[in-house]
């Protein structure tokens, strides 16, 4: 689609702001070719020096490049008149994060968390083969459909190439200087058992999970090997309506 010439509301209809972020806000929004839903993500333009936020341009570079069944899709891009830029992806019910609070107290399925876990580490290993890093892992960014399906969104703080050597010189691992509740010195909290936490994993859950949260890179369980671990033996991709969980 030819769109860097028309104007947002030639080619949408029905914007509802759902979401807001550093650079932009988000809109689902519907064609008014088809009809189909979209998300659509304005982004702030600084007429100063910066002009489009570097992130921007990562994540439309990469999303371009990065092609599979478990990463966001992008869809277009639109300019208008050099001073708005959308960003105009599929649209998808809702992310991770928005699941949990439905569903609390009660915990995810197990057979839910199995796939997202399997679908996860397959987008991730996808990356990692083409030589690109999210940095951004957080139930924000894993955005779920009705039908269980995951998709790894927002790669502004994504990166490619041949990276671990910038890792080496800094001081935290990208981004977390920016959490709202960053600190330099954390505090030490009471040690705790991880079963005591995780009720719901097994035996072999467990022990995927202390293998992905081991502190030194070269002896954490990559995304490949993750995904032949015994825990995901069993995991389908046959799952009920997400919205059967909550709507009850």
């Amino acid at each position: 689609m030819d769109s860097a010439s028309k104007h947002i509301a030639d080619v949408f209809t029905d914007l509802h702001k759902i979401g807001e972020g550093t650079y932009g806000t988000v809109y689902k929004v519907r064609t008014k070719q088809d009809g189909e839903l979209k998300a659509l993500k304005q982004i702030r333009l600084n007429q100063g020096c910066e002009g489009v936020p570097s992130t921007c341009i990562r994540e439309v570079c990469l999303l371009k490049e990065l092609t599979h069944p478990n990463i966001v899709h992008l869809e277009d891009v639109m300019i208008h008149k050099g001073r708005k830029l959308y960003l105009i992806f599929e649209f998808i019910d809702q992310d991770l994060k928005m699941l949990l609070e439905r569903l609390s107290p009660r915990p995810l399925p197990v057979p839910n968390v199995k796939s997202f876990i399997w679908q996860m580490l397959q987008a991730l290993a996808y990356c990692h083969t083409h030589r690109v890093v999210h940095r951004d892992l957080k139930p924000q960014n894993l955005l779920v459909k009705n039908d269980g399906t995951i998709k790894l969104a927002d790669f502004g703080l994504a990166r490619s190439g041949l990276i671990s050597w910038e890792f080496h010189f800094l001081p935290t691992w990208a981004g977390v200087e920016r959490f709202p509740d960053y600190k330099n010195n954390f505090p030490k909290w009471k040690r705790r058992d991880m079963r005591e936490l995780i009720t719901i994993l097994d035996e072999d859950g467990i022990e995927l999970l202390k293998q992905m949260l081991v502190y030194p890179p070269m002896d954490r369980i990559t995304a490949k090997l993750a995904l032949s671990h015994r825990f995901l033996r069993d995991m389908t991709l046959k799952l009920h309506d997400i919205t059967l969980l909550y709507e009850k």
